[in-house]
C-alpha cells in the first residue's frame, strides 16, 4: 500500500482535526494547565509511534465508554507528530493571549 493511500483518510479529517486541536488548546488554557500539558507533550513527543500503537489497542474499550467516532478522531489527531507540535503551538498562543488579556486589566 502506498503512503499516499495510507494518508488519505487522515487528510480527509484535516478540518475536523484542526477543530479538535483548537478545542483542546482552548480547554487546556481555560483550565490553566498550559505548562503541565506542554511539558507532558514535549517529553512524550518521541513516543508518538508507541502512542499510536497503544491507541489502536485501547480504541475498542475507549469507544465503548466515549463513542467510537470521537475516540477515532482523537487517536488520529494524536498519532501524528505534526499534530502534537501544532497542539503545543496553539496552547502557547492561548497562554500568551490569556496573559496579555490579564495584563490589560
Amino acid at each position: 500500500m502506498s503512503s499516499l493511500a495510507q494518508r488519505a483518510p487522515h487528510e480527509a479529517l484535516a478540518p475536523e482535526i484542526d477543530l479538535l486541536l483548537d478545542h483542546a488548546a482552548a480547554r487546556i488554557s481555560q483550565l490553566g494547565l498550559e505548562m503541565p500539558v506542554m511539558l507532558f507533550l514535549e517529553l512524550h513527543l518521541p513516543l508518538v509511534s508507541l502512542f499510536q500503537t497503544l491507541g489502536l489497542l485501547f480504541e475498542p474499550a475507549a469507544a465503548a465508554l466515549f463513542g467510537a467516532e470521537r475516540i477515532h478522531k482523537i487517536r488520529l489527531m494524536l498519532s501524528e507528530r505534526s499534530n502534537i507540535e501544532e497542539l503545543i503551538c496553539r496552547i502557547e498562543r492561548y497562554a500568551i493571549a490569556k496573559s496579555a488579556a490579564s495584563a490589560k486589566r
